[in-house]
């Protein structure tokens, strides 16, 4: 005995699909709904590693603004130099872009700085 099937009409690659077609629209994949929650943790890691919190410092973590220090390869990394004002030494940090990090007195993140040097004028 054969049973009467209906079948749908196939499609080959090539063909586009017409508006008559039905939306091929399910929602999000079952790997979109997955990698959601991944992204969403991954993400407040990384924001609880660049924003040291009570629990950090308690554990040795340091931040670190280094103004007016003078410049150490170990500690800072050196983005420009800038003129050295009347209120700031050449060779020291004149301004931080972003703070730096140590943890129980190691560096853990340089901070990203601008040095002062003496002005060239006049020579």
């Amino acid at each position: 005995m054969c049973a009467s099937f209906q079948h749908s009409p196939q499609r080959t690659a090539g063909e586009d699909c017409s508006a008559e077609d039905p939306p091929d629209d399910h929602g999000p994949s079952l790997a979109e709904r997955a990698s959601k929650p991944k992204a969403v943790k991954l993400e407040k890691e990384a924001l609880d590693l660049t924003h040291p919190t009570s629990v950090q410092c308690s554990h040795g973590l340091e931040k670190k603004a280094p103004i007016g220090d003078k410049y150490n390869p170990h500690e800072h990394q050196l983005i420009c130099h800038v003129p050295a004002d009347a209120g700031v030494q050449p060779g020291t940090v004149a301004l931080v872009r972003q703070d730096g990090y140590k943890s129980h007195g190691h560096t853990t993140g340089l901070a990203q700085v601008e040095v002062a040097v003496e002005s060239q004028r006049g020579q």
